[in-house]
């Protein structure tokens, strides 16, 4: 969502004299790539009498340059097969990058982010472009102590980059933190007490925007894929200290997709199952901050991928569900059975079944020591695990599905939202629902704006509010918009578009 009007389009009459202003509200984007904005403008007050029609658009100045929030202005001269100028043309101007800069319709533009962007003139179809580069802003506000933000990553599956970003939310800044690494689809994350110093592998696209005081958890990212069509799982890892704004590229003891991590005591995480190519894993291994290492720990029962975890008041980790192996081969099955981890064995044992089979589904830890899963493909159900008990009891339903690629976020007042995903037959939804632990019930909250399946959410612990945002439409469609949800008004209010159109995003929040 990189641009949107209020009003009607730039219209130009026959002789050049009448016109109709256009306003436009630009919504400012992470970095890069995104989806061209278009807007019509009329290329002069003047009007020719020549009749001969538009042969050259030459954009000038170019290249251009302007920092991050400022504006420089593009002029487009037109002239017919014998070199002569031509004046009172219709001309449209659009931004090949909207992410890094903005065009209205009489070709001035605005710097969004830092990088590169296209911008090209179109009369009587034929075009000019000029290169504008975009740099880091000397004024810049710097991120304030107090101040809360969301490190998140997008997966541009056209170009394969990994994308690392920093959003703030409540106010106008956005800080590229990494564009270099090798990308990776369907990622976890996880958020950590802050350590000292690492190697720096992170750059910022604003220099002026780093903070003065520390952030308080660093976060750790793990496995997805290599590739989007080839799908080999990655053995990397990527931990971030926001408190020296460093991190440091790591590896697991094994390559994984659609695992899950879960925070351990003592700063460590337990990273569970997941896919290798056609191969579900049964194996499980711990992280530790201290040490920034990976170390095998005892096997699952059963290999699962597609499953969910959440961690237990004493420490042990429950492991719900999924896609098991079956007859030997490829094929799989989803499950009812679970299995806990004892982070003081390294062990697993059996746990108790849940009163339905279950893959693509969430676990949330809720306030009162229990656990919450929900959801699923083809599911509207819910559940609640009691660690006291040792058992599952169904609580209530849900309005409608909420399977592949939706999310959980339990809000501050300890209720969990819960957010799109695939309402049926890869059909994402914008239906968002609240449980409220209180009275095991589900009750609808407004819509998104948009269809979202495969999206990341994510609590800005600071506000209260859920920044929402990347997945796929309804068509299909990958999307650069975000969105935040205000729990107290039950609304949800268009935030910055990604750097990319993305899926399958990965998301921690930090604060200063």
């Amino acid at each position: 969502m990189s641009a949107s009007s209020d009003a009607p389009p730039v219209v130009c009459s026959a002789a050049g004299i009448a016109f109709r202003e256009t306003a436009v509200k630009t919504l400012l984007i992470l970095a890069f790539a995104g989806p061209v904005a278009t807007l019509a403008a009329c290329g002069g007050d003047s009007s020719t009498d020549s009749s001969e029609p538009v042969a050259t658009v030459t954009v000038t100045p170019n290249p251009a340059s302007v920092p991050v929030g400022a504006m420089v202005q593009l002029t487009a001269a037109l002239e017919n097969a014998a070199g002569n100028p031509i004046d009172g043309r219709p001309i449209t101007w659009a931004s090949g990058a909207t992410g890094v800069a903005t065009v209205d319709g009489d070709g001035t533009v605005t710097g969004i982010a830092v990088g590169t962007a296209d911008v090209t003139a179109t009369s009587e179809g034929v075009s000019g472009d000029a290169v504008v580069t975009v740099t880091a802003s000397s004024d810049a506000p710097p991120i304030g102590p107090g101040e809360s933000a969301i490190l998140f990553t997008g997966f541009d599956k056209a170009t394969e980059n990994h994308l690392y970003s920093l959003a703030l939310l409540g106010r106008s800044l956005l800080d590229i933190l990494i564009t270099d690494m090798e990308g990776h689809g369907a990622p976890k994350a996880q958020g950590f007490p802050a350590s000292g110093g690492a190697q720096s592998i992170l750059r910022r696209g604003t220099a002026s925007a780093r903070a003065a005081t520390p952030i308080t958890s660093s976060v750790l990212f793990t496995g997805g894929y290599e590739s989007a069509t080839g799908i080999p799982a990655t053995r990397h890892a990527a931990l971030y200290d926001p408190a020296t704004d460093e991190g440091v590229n790591l590896e697991m003891t094994e390559a994984r997709y659609y695992h899950t991590i879960s925070p351990l005591p003592g700063s460590r995480a337990l990273i569970v199952g997941g896919f290798d190519g056609n191969t579900v894993r049964r194996s499980a291994e711990i992280f530790t901050e201290s040490t920034r290492s990976f170390a095998a720990t005892g096997d699952m029962a059963e290999a699962r991928g597609r499953h969910a975890a959440a961690p237990l008041p004493d420490g042990r980790v429950l492991v719900t569900g999924g896609l098991v192996p079956v007859g030997g081969g490829p094929a799989t099955i989803d499950v009812r059975s679970t299995e806990l981890f004892d982070p003081s064995t390294g062990a697993f044992a059996a746990g108790p079944d849940m009163t339905v089979t279950r893959f693509n589904h969430s676990a949330i830890a809720l306030d009162d020591g229990r656990v919450l899963v929900l959801g699923g493909n083809g599911r509207n159900s819910a559940e609640v695990y009691d660690p006291v008990a040792n058992e599952f009891t169904a609580v209530g339903n849900m309005e409608v599905n909420h399977g592949l690629g939706h999310q959980a976020v339990k809000l501050l007042d300890g209720r969990v939202l819960v957010v799109g995903g695939d309402g049926g037959t890869i059909q994402p939804t914008a239906v968002v629902e609240v449980f409220d632990p209180d009275t095991d019930q589900f009750t609808r909250t407004g819509d998104m704006t948009s269809t979202r399946m495969l999206h990341f959410a994510v609590l800005d612990e600071a506000t209260g509010q859920v920044l929402v945002g990347g997945g796929q439409d309804a068509s299909g469609e990958l999307l650069a918009s975000t969105e935040i949800y205000d729990p107290t008004e039950g609304t949800f209010t268009a935030f910055l578009d990604l750097s990319v159109e993305s899926s399958e995003q990965a998301g921690v929040f930090i604060q200063r």
